[in-house]
């Protein structure tokens, strides 16, 4: 019987060879370099236990809230729009989140940075998990992890202030508190869904996902 599994296994991988020559190709390589390059396709979706993407359900404002505390909340555009701001002392970074204004009032991205984005901030009320993207890119890293786990933008240009609460509209345009490039990422580029990755002095110094235009 072992004799039989074996010999079947060895046709199946010859008939294989065989049919990837025929084809003038390579059989497929199902190495771990292989797959490590395939992985490189990925976009940022996820960062620390917060996913913006089509496959996680999004965390209400009110559980949020529950469970995180109200941070600082800063009111935009006349309160139409909400800011939860927070710090995180011990990783030197600032974190802040936007509920949707619609009914539902689900949390629609996250913004990471190494300086202020709110007028102010405080430390939450339950620990974030670890500060990372799912595929392990963190504030600091430089720019070539960027381009070794996501690959190519699908666009870059000038960054600017616009992710900072409290600044003034021209004045944000005209600033770069987070970096001078920016790199975006569209994983579902039917959606709305899009990642952003500022870089000053060719390292990471913030990072935006979110599934808000």
């Amino acid at each position: 019987m072992k004799l039989f599994i074996t010999t079947c296994a060895l046709v199946t991988a010859l008939w294989t060879v065989l049919a990837y020559s025929d084809n003038g190709k390579s059989p497929p390589d199902t190495s771990t370099t292989a797959m490590a390059a395939s992985e490189k396709q990925q976009k940022p979706t996820c960062f620390a236990e917060f996913c913006f993407d089509t496959t996680h359900p999004l965390i209400t404002e009110e559980d949020f809230v529950k469970r995180y505390g109200k941070g600082h909340k800063e009111s935009i555009q006349g309160g139409i729009f909400v800011a939860y701001c927070y710090r995180v002392p011990q990783e030197k970074l600032f974190i802040r989140f936007r509920p949707h204004h619609a009914d539902q009032r689900e949390i629609m991205d996250i913004f990471v940075s190494d300086v202020p984005n709110c007028p102010a901030a405080k430390p939450p009320k339950t620990a974030f998990r670890p500060l990372t993207t799912v595929e392990g890119l963190k504030i600091g890293d430089p720019y070539e992890k960027v381009l070794s786990l996501y690959g190519t933008p699908d666009a870059t240009r000038k960054a600017d202030g616009l992710e900072k609460i409290g600044l003034d509209f021209e004045k944000a345009k005209k600033s770069t508190p987070f970096g001078d490039k920016l790199s975006i990422y569209w994983p579902n580029k039917n959606t709305s869904q899009h990642a952003e990755v500022y870089i000053r002095d060719g390292k990471v110094a913030a990072i935006l996902i979110s599934v808000h235009p």
